[in-house]
C-alpha cells in the first residue's frame, strides 16, 4: 500500500541532527530526503498519534524538486513513487501535492524546520495524515 510507504519512507531523517536541520532551507530546497516519524487520525480538533515501525523508518520519501518526481528509497534502492505537482510556497509553508496520477494526488506541507506533513484522507470523520522529518539532499 503506497499511503504505508509514504509514511515508511519518511522515519530515517528523524535522526538528523538539529544544527543541519537548522541550516536548511526547506522552502527553496531542490531535494529532500524524509523518514517517517508518526501517523495520525483526527477528528474534532484532537488527534491521536501512532509511531511508525523499525521497518517504517528505514523507507525514505526523497522529493526532487527540480524533475517533479519522488522515490522511495530503501538500503539505497529507489523506487518510483509519484510525480509532484503544484508546488508553491506562502509564508514560511511550502505546499505541494504528490501521486501517481492527478486522480491520486495528496496535499503535503513542508514547514521551515523540515516537518513534512502529508494528509492522506479520511476515514469516515477521521482526517488520516503521516508527519516525517526531512534533510534537504545534495
Amino acid at each position: 500500500m503506497k499511503s504505508l510507504a509514504i509514511v515508511s519512507a519518511l522515519a530515517l531523517i528523524a535522526a538528523a541532527p538539529q544544527a543541519a536541520l537548522a541550516q536548511a532551507d526547506f522552502l527553496t530546497a531542490k531535494k529532500i530526503a524524509c523518514t517517517p516519524v508518526q501517523t495520525l487520525e483526527c477528528a474534532d480538533g484532537k488527534c491521536k498519534a501512532t509511531p511508525v515501525s523499525e521497518k517504517d523508518k528505514a523507507e525514505v520519501l526523497v522529493v526532487d524538486f527540480t524533475t517533479k518526481k519522488s522515490a522511495v528509497r530503501t538500503a539505497g534502492v529507489s523506487k518510483d513513487f509519484g510525480e509532484i505537482g503544484e508546488d508553491k510556497v506562502e509564508g514560511s509553508v511550502r505546499t505541494f501535492q504528490l501521486g501517481e496520477s492527478k486522480d491520486s494526488m495528496i496535499k503535503v506541507t513542508l514547514d521551515k524546520a523540515g516537518k513534512l506533513t502529508l494528509f492522506m484522507g479520511t476515514e469516515g470523520k477521521q482526517e488520516l495524515r503521516a508527519e516525517a522529518t526531512c534533510v534537504v539532499e545534495p
